[in-house]
């Protein structure tokens, strides 16, 4: 049979005030909400399926910038998996 992979993701910013962890979650990509401003971050991705998990990712690093009222750039983004 076909084993289906499931993604856990760690965020955490750099001051520790944002830390969330998503689990057993089907889709390779995660939309992030309520960031702040002017803010490192840092992810990590585990795979998991029903032979085990993977140990977890190096940390990406992310920036987030102000563009603006309105608006909530990033900035040195790149992608984990």
């Amino acid at each position: 049979g076909t084993n289906a992979i499931r993604y856990n993701w760690h965020v955490v910013s750099e001051n520790g005030k944002y830390a969330q962890y998503f689990w057993g979650l089907t889709s390779d990509s995660l939309p992030l909400t309520a960031l702040s401003n002017n803010t490192t971050y840092k992810v990590q991705v585990q795979t998991e399926c029903d032979a085990g998990k993977s140990n977890w990712s190096d940390y990406a690093v992310f920036k987030t910038f102000d563009r603006g009222a309105s608006c909530l750039a990033i900035d040195e983004a790149f992608i984990v998996i």
